[in-house]
């Protein structure tokens, strides 16, 4: 797959989840700029050839990075106060999101 499949693809899957055109503006800036740097081998990408222990492991790493920055934010005064209940609201919803999600992907690895 090509940088400019993946961001075709990531752009209809964030249009399907409801993502603002600022997200998915974001997604694809990201799958074109440092993304290309780092997993683009011409028409394949390197997370192609990963196996699906190491894909699971990044993605718990985005998951902690998710939540620890989202804590970083609240910990702000100039954030913490104003936007802390909407903080909370995400973090916990992507915590809570995980875990069954994390015991699903186990259970499916072979």
């Amino acid at each position: 797959m090509t940088s400019e499949q993946l961001v075709k693809l990531s752009r209809f899957f964030c249009s399907h989840c409801g993502a603002s055109d600022r997200l998915t503006q974001l997604c694809s800036d990201r799958l074109l700029g440092i993304g290309f740097e780092q997993y683009d081998h011409g028409d394949r990408q390197a997370f192609e050839d990963y196996t699906m222990e190491k894909m699971i492991s990044m993605f718990d790493e985005e998951v902690a990075d998710v939540v620890s920055y989202t804590l970083m934010l609240l910990l702000r005064p100039e954030l913490g106060g104003e936007l802390g209940p909407e903080l909370v609201d995400f973090a916990q919803t992507w915590i809570s999101a995980y875990s069954p999600l994390r015991e699903h992907l186990e259970e499916v690895l072979p």
